[in-house]
């Protein structure tokens, strides 16, 4: 897909919840993912799903999504690109950031269950503060006061099929 018109909301995935099979999404240009990208269950090794997008330019994740499943790669081309924002409006500005300076949308925590590569990310999210932390030691991954996570597992590379690009 060559994306020709900048930021525009190329990726959604309605329902959320249901992926299954595998796809791999090759664009040209920049993305902005507006709605969580979450798999399906699986019962067995053949049915993993496996989700990649893959970009040559930026890829913005909207203040509302709080997971996505899968993997994302941005990848820099012309000019300053291969950037993945946490928290972006649609024309790629920081939705971190109201009018008067306060903090603004993404006062909430984004999950990665999969991996992301980039030549470089944007941690907008503020979740929690230092002071929400445990004390305890070592927070525990499934009960993080961290703003965003990623969470690699085997399944992630059990799924992954052998298919290269065509075209």
């Amino acid at each position: 897909y060559r994306n020709t018109g900048g930021v525009t909301n190329v990726l959604t995935i309605d329902g959320g919840t249901n992926f299954t099979g595998s796809k791999t999404l090759y664009v040209d240009g920049d993305v902005w993912i507006n709605s969580n990208i979450e798999y399906a269950p699986w019962a067995n090794i053949d049915t993993i799903p496996v989700f990649r997008l893959i970009v040559k330019g930026n890829i913005y994740i909207s203040p509302n999504v709080t997971r996505i499943d899968g993997m994302l790669v941005a990848q820099p081309n012309a000019g300053a690109k291969g950037l993945i924002s946490t928290c972006a409006n649609s024309d790629g500005s920081n939705a971190n950031l109201a009018s008067n300076g306060t903090i603004g949308e993404c006062a909430s925590k984004l999950v990665f269950n999969g991996a992301i590569v980039a030549q470089r990310v944007k941690w907008l999210r503020t979740f929690k503060t230092l002071s929400d932390a445990k004390n305890s030691g070592r927070e525990p991954y499934n009960d993080s006061n961290a703003a965003e996570i990623i969470n690699t597992s085997p399944d992630f590379y059990l799924g992954i099929p052998a298919d290269p690009p065509t075209g």
